[in-house]
């Protein structure tokens, strides 16, 4: 049987300063797995990291009871409760991720593609959103790399 955890979030709106989510993450299925398996085995060729992620995260695959907008709307916090639940319902998955080095590979590619995002919309370097705590392209943090 999959794995699901139920969170509250706070997703306030002008309407609603204080609104409140339930939100339900799922344990993947094989397929949804294999799909992500792929796209890292091509190395994301073609691929906008920042679309896969919000067409994924609004599937209804990997949570449900929130919006894009609404995910638009978290504090970086709030994000951090919701890859927490994440992980607890995921952790077989990532475990395999992590032996196998794809996890390495998929957070480089993703994080390349939001470096180029981010310069793209600045007007500015992609490098400039590199610093602390953000690997350089090519660098991803990992069981043998040092904490800061």
């Amino acid at each position: 049987m999959a794995k699901t955890k139920t969170i509250t979030l706070p997703v306030p709106t002008d309407a609603e300063p204080q609104a409140v989510r339930e939100v339900t993450l799922h344990e993947l299925r094989i397929g949804t797995i294999l799909d992500l398996l792929e796209r890292a085995r091509d190395g994301g060729q073609g691929t906008d990291p920042l679309a896969a992620l919000s067409e994924l995260l609004t599937s209804g695959q990997v949570l449900t009871g929130l919006s894009l907008d609404d995910l638009k709307r978290l504090a970086p916090s709030d994000l951090g409760t919701l890859w927490e639940a994440f992980q607890e319902v995921n952790a077989a998955f990532l475990a395999l991720l992590r032996k196998t080095g794809i996890l390495d590979k998929a957070t480089a590619i993703f994080l390349d593609g939001v470096r180029r995002k981010i310069g793209a919309a600045s007007g500015g370097p992609a490098a400039a959103f590199s610093g602390p705590g953000i690997p350089a392209s090519g660098d991803t943090p990992g069981p043998s790399s040092p904490s800061p």
